[in-house]
């Protein structure tokens, strides 16, 4: 590899950030069937993680019941 490339992947390589969830505001809720839940959480990394939800083993999708919205900011 020339110095050029390791420079340039050293480089990329510190702009990396693990990915990381802020649950210091996170609480138990309760909610009756029917109603809706917001939840925010703060997710974080280089490059933007991706994220799902599971109830158990099962994912969840959005669909006619479920309303799953991601937002970017910075």
């Amino acid at each position: 590899m020339n110095s050029f490339v390791e420079r340039c992947d050293r480089c990329f390589r510190s702009f990396l950030e693990k990915p990381s969830i802020d649950l210091s505001r996170i609480k138990d809720i309760t909610v009756r069937a029917g109603e809706n839940i917001k939840i925010a959480l703060p997710l974080k990394g280089w490059p933007v993680p991706t994220a799902s939800w599971k109830h158990g083993d099962d994912d969840i999708y959005k669909d006619d019941r479920n309303n799953i919205e991601v937002y970017i900011t910075w």
